[in-house]
């Protein structure tokens, strides 16, 4: 737990990089072992450089993948209702939910839909219902759909399947929801 915590202490520094520089790979932090049953998530934040970033897909696919994990996802427009007032993830908060926020800053998909290819730079932070971060994720991601993958999908398919799997490599070793 020690190596985790102290990880997650350094994370956020992942994120501060000389412009040019090669971004980390993707890391994995996490202050608990379980996070509130209830989840609010916000709107995905793209921070590239006028990349198109299929941000409420991925919202989309999050809400699914905690669905399908045991968690309770709220509702967009209850938590867009909360989430319109405050400028910073931080602030937000959803009565008894933890609240989970998405920053893309950076998104090269050249070859998303004929290849299957995609390179991302996240920043995925969740805070406790009083706004204490419990587990983070950042850094560069790579997905490269399998050569069966890439040849049994459409191109439709093979994004689908690459915005899955970011989604599943970004909650990788998520907490389990707190019992209700």
């Amino acid at each position: 737990m020690r190596t985790a915590l102290a990880l997650f202490l350094l994370l956020p520094l992942a994120a501060c990089q000389a412009p040019g520089a090669q971004a980390p790979a993707f890391q994995i932090a996490f202050a608990v072992d379980t996070i509130a049953a209830e989840v609010a998530v916000l709107d995905v934040v793209n921070s590239t450089q006028g990349a198109l970033v299929p941000t409420g897909d991925l919202r989309k696919l999050t809400r699914s993948w905690l669905l399908d994990e045991g968690f309770t996802p709220l509702s967009m427009q209850y938590v867009d209702s909360y989430s319109v007032r405050q400028q910073v993830a931080a602030d937000v908060r959803v009565p008894g939910a933890a609240v989970m926020s998405m920053q893309v800053l950076s998104w090269k998909d050249t070859h998303l839909a004929s290849r299957g290819q995609l390179n991302a730079q996240v920043d995925f932070v969740m805070y406790s219902p009083d706004g204490v971060v419990q587990y983070r994720g950042a850094g560069l991601l790579e997905i490269r759909l399998s050569a069966g993958q890439q040849a049994s999908l459409s191109p439709d398919g093979r994004v689908e399947a690459v915005l899955e799997q970011l989604v599943d490599e970004v909650l990788a070793g998520f907490p389990q929801p707190e019992p209700l």
